[in-house]
């Protein structure tokens, strides 16, 4: 498959129908791009959709003794606000917590994907762990300057720290760089009845035989 950013229902209405009785869909982009609304929307709910920041919130619940002892940090009862303000002093104890998740999720990740024969992976971080080669199709949602996004995450409630996206997005790859690994790209910026129209087009093609 080719990257799109245009002509996208003309491209998958062309395309042969899978063959194979299973499809595995990696979403990815940016924090506040739309991704996860994308995913829910193409699942019609009826495909499993495994969310990345889920588990990588179980991994970090269930181990923080292990990971407070690797970056040499003292316990801390709010142990999230705690690392997020550790991560702002000093940019190294972000990066040595980002290798030892990078050791872990990617693999919980695909062993979540994998138990459905069907599923929409929801994940920023697809092509910086290396795992596009597990799906069938990644897309990939842009939407917007980083200004823009953090206004759409103000506008949803979710109260973004401006300076920890701004460290997230130093660390991972930019728009231009994912372009390189999506197979469809889906450019948010007509509202969510364009997007909804999107997804249902996409989940025809290729969820449609599978039901």
């Amino acid at each position: 498959m080719r990257a799109l950013t245009e002509g996208i229902l003309i491209y998958l209405q062309n395309a042969e129908k899978p063959a194979r009785s299973k499809m595995r869909v990696s979403v990815t982009g940016s924090f506040a791009s739309g991704k996860s609304i994308f995913s829910r929307m193409l699942s019609m709910e009826k495909i499993e959709i495994i969310d990345a920041d889920a588990i990588g919130k179980n991994i970090l619940r269930e181990n923080i003794e292990e990971i407070y002892e690797f970056l040499k940090l003292d316990m801390h009862e709010d142990y999230l606000q705690y690392l997020k303000t550790q991560f702002l002093k000093d940019e190294k104890i972000f990066i040595k917590y980002n290798s030892w998740m990078y050791d872990r999720l990617p693999q919980a990740v695909l062993k979540e994907c994998f138990k459905y024969d069907n599923s929409i992976l929801d994940a920023a971080l697809v092509f910086e762990w290396g795992i596009e080669k597990s799906f069938d199709m990644n897309i990939l949602i842009r939407d917007g300057s980083f200004d823009d996004r953090i206004r759409r995450a103000e506008i949803q409630g979710r109260h973004p720290d401006k300076n920890i996206y701004l460290l997230l997005e130093k660390h991972q790859m930019n728009d231009e760089e994912r372009l390189i690994f999506a197979d469809v790209v889906i450019e948010n910026t007509n509202g969510e009845a364009d997007l909804k129209k999107k997804a249902e087009d996409i989940y025809e093609k290729i969820f449609g035989h599978c039901f």
